[in-house]
């Protein structure tokens, strides 16, 4: 049984806040999280979003979409998005689509 989707956004300090989402990124809940990451990125003095989609089970051309429009969204706003952990199949994903190469990573996410 795949766990359930939740997105829990957390407060780092420093103008620093985490987005971690579990569970299935698809049509059904692409919604939810970009509506979670445009809070977090719009939130006053954030500097810095980091995602962390380990949990992910599943990612399809929604949640890139989400991922996509969340990079621009925080490219606009002077922010940075990073992705600190990534599952195997959100990485994948991420190839297929040819956008892997367009997010910010944490130094050593990749062995490449």
């Amino acid at each position: 049984m795949e766990p359930p989707f939740t997105v829990a956004r957390q407060a780092l300090g420093d103008g620093a806040h985490r987005v971690a989402v579990c569970g299935e990124v698809d049509l059904a809940t692409a919604e939810a999280l970009s509506e979670a990451l445009t809070a977090t990125i719009t939130r006053p003095r954030t500097r810095l979003v980091i995602l962390d989609l380990e949990q992910v089970s599943f990612m399809d051309a929604s949640g890139v979409r989400v991922l996509l429009a969340a990079e621009q969204l925080s490219e606009q706003r002077g922010t940075v998005l990073r992705i600190d952990r990534c599952s195997a199949r959100v990485v994948r994903v991420l190839e297929l689509c040819g956008v892997r190469t367009r997010m910010a990573y944490a130094a050593g996410l990749f062995a490449d």
